[in-house]
């Protein structure tokens, strides 16, 4: 065992009422050695160099770097920080300014505050966080949609949802499909994307007010993400390790359906094959009493309640998040990686995510120069989206409203015929599908490649004028297949389509800061600047229908053939300013 060189005693304590601090954390910078203080704000440190430095953090108190220089011992006193965290919020364009200061309504949410779970939208954790903040999640299953609005609608036409940013550059939050009239599906929308993981806050700007530097775009609010950056505590590299397990039940609790009377009509019983089909849908028949009774398929079966037609439908979903991130630095330097992988089956069976997200950022200062850079890209395919709304192709729509003593069993071992059509347990309507055939053979799958980052640049002229550059970029490509199948009793033929979605959205601006303090009573803080955002959307695909060879799924395979094309380019240049003065 060696000697250590020397040993380092000392006691700690506030500059604001001499009392001594207990708990706070010393460090050796460049090191990890290190210690806390006692009850009574005392330390003591062995030390391998008599010329080390010795960083103390404390939370509420500024930190502090003291020189060894071959002492003893030592005596320190920290300074309480003038300000706190919760007096700083980030307000339009990424800007931090005091919550007194503002003239407007701005909300924040700490990503302490979010629930730790593995939900695939991440607009959906703002529930219940924010005043005046709705949030309304499709029932699309994993990778849905969500429809937020904040103070309410303001317009009869539009989707009235607010701008979302990140780190000060505006991203797309487009939805690439929806069910109609007609039925269809959750396509998802853009902020979907985003990791929840990576968060550090969530500002959210209410009023015109507040967004109003970012224009028209806004006019719905702005919802202002922050992510994580890394650490500036001059140690070594931190590392966290995180896995959720969210498991997901379709709320049934609350259907009252009857258990008294079975399929039929007039109260009469189905008497034959033919019967039963006319008679799929319809739960007008007589008591259920377990007799013999024939069904769609010409088999007999009891004529009585066969339990809870949705829970031996649906499956218990579940979703597995886990995640790796790698963050550090010191004064001048910080960097952060995260890598996270979610997997998200549906309630729906055959229906499900995968989402790979990968996030490397960092920042460097030189002087009056500092850089901020960052990417982050998400590789996402959805299988089998769950169709909604009207009843074609959507499989929840026959489960609700099958007869209380037709099992979902029996739809299940009949629903393909030995040729390969859908197996049909109903007439009465067409467009409704037998579930399993839906959930089994039609398909709508997505992939997603979406890269979102940033270069942010920032010049301090003097210690009250600074020139900050940034510009982003979010682009992805989605491309999609969907079909309907051969044999499907309302389009025996078939039909399929292929997409490709390409969407690029880039915002470059410039701003010039001022913040100075004029004199012992006047400070003036103001923001000029400009902005070029531009954005490009094209879709490109074909649709066909009646398959020339049955169950033989590639779109040249289709007998009529048309080719589907849009295109759409928008920029927008622009100017703006925005003067605080303020008084003592």
């Amino acid at each position: 065992m060696m000697a250590q060189d020397m040993t380092v005693t000392g006691q700690v304590s506030s500059a604001e009422n001499g009392e001594p601090l207990a708990g706070v954390n010393i460090l050796v910078v460049g090191t990890e050695q290190g210690t806390n203080t006692d009850a009574e704000g005392n330390f003591t440190l062995n030390l391998q160099n008599g010329d080390a430095t010795l960083r103390f953090t404390y939370v509420g108190f500024a930190a502090k770097t003291v020189a060894v220089d071959g002492q003893s011992e030592l005596t320190v006193v920290m300074e309480p920080k003038t300000s706190t965290l919760g007096d700083v919020v980030v307000t339009a364009l990424g800007l931090e300014k005091q919550s007194k200061s503002l003239g407007y309504s701005v909300s924040e949410v700490e990503s302490t505050d979010l629930v730790e779970a593995t939900e695939t939208n991440v607009a959906n954790l703002l529930q219940g966080k924010v005043a005046g903040l709705n949030v309304a999640p499709t029932s699309g299953g994993p990778g849905s949609s969500s429809r937020v609005t904040i103070r309410g609608a303001s317009s009869l036409a539009g989707n009235n949802q607010p701008l979302y940013v990140v780190d000060g550059v505006p991203i797309d939050n487009s939805n690439l499909g929806s069910a109609g009239l007609y039925g269809g599906f959750d396509g998802g929308d853009g902020i979907s994307s985003i990791n929840s993981q990576n968060i550090e806050n969530i500002s959210v700007l209410k009023g015109a007010g507040a967004a109003a530097l970012y224009g028209a775009r806004a006019r719905d609010g702005v919802i202002e993400i922050t992510t994580k950056s890394g650490n500036g505590l001059s140690q070594g590299p931190i590392i966290n390790v995180k896995s959720a397990v969210t498991f997901e039940d379709a709320l049934v609790g609350f259907s009252d359906y009857q258990t008294e009377y079975g399929q039929g009509e007039l109260g009469q019983k189905p008497q034959t094959q033919d019967q039963a089909l006319a008679t799929g849908l319809n739960s007008w028949g007589a008591p259920l009493d377990g007799s013999p009774v024939i069904q769609f398929d010409g088999e007999q079966r009891p004529y009585a309640n066969q339990g809870n037609r949705l829970d031996n439908f649906y499956r218990t979903g579940v979703a597995n998040k886990n995640s790796l991130s790698l963050s550090g630095g010191d004064e001048n330097t910080t960097y952060y990686f995260s890598s996270v992988y979610e997997n998200a089956e549906s309630i729906v069976p055959n229906s499900g995510l995968n989402r790979t997200s990968v996030t490397l950022r960092g920042t460097q200062s030189l002087g009056n120069f500092s850089a901020d850079v960052k990417a982050n890209y998400i590789n996402e395919k959805t299988n089998n989206r769950t169709w909604l709304s009207d009843s074609p192709g959507n499989a929840n729509f026959a489960v609700s409203i099958l007869p209380p003593n037709i099992s979902t069993q029996a739809l299940e071992n009949n629903y393909m015929t030995a040729d390969g059509r859908e197996g049909i347990y109903q007439n009465a309507n067409p467009f409704v599908n037998n579930p399993y055939w839906v959930i089994n053979q039609w398909n709508t799958d997505d992939a997603k490649d979406r890269i979102i980052g940033h270069i942010k640049l920032d010049y301090d002229f003097t210690n009250w004028f600074t020139v900050t550059g940034r510009t982003g970029l979010d682009r992805y490509t989605l491309r999609r297949t969907s079909f309907t199948p051969w044999g499907t009793a309302y389009r025996p033929g078939g039909d399929m389509s292929e997409n490709e979605f390409r969407v690029l959205e880039s915002t470059t601006d410039l701003l010039l800061n001022f913040d100075k303090q004029l004199n012992s009573s006047f400070a003036v803080r103001s923001t000029l600047g400009g902005t070029v955002s531009y954005r490009k959307n094209e879709n490109v695909g074909v649709f066909g229908n009646t398959f020339k060879v049955p169950k033989l799924r590639t779109i040249s395979n289709m007998a009529n053939i048309s080719p589907i094309y849009d295109f759409s380019e928008k920029q927008v240049n622009s100017i703006y300013a925005s003067a605080d003065v303020s008084y003592n």
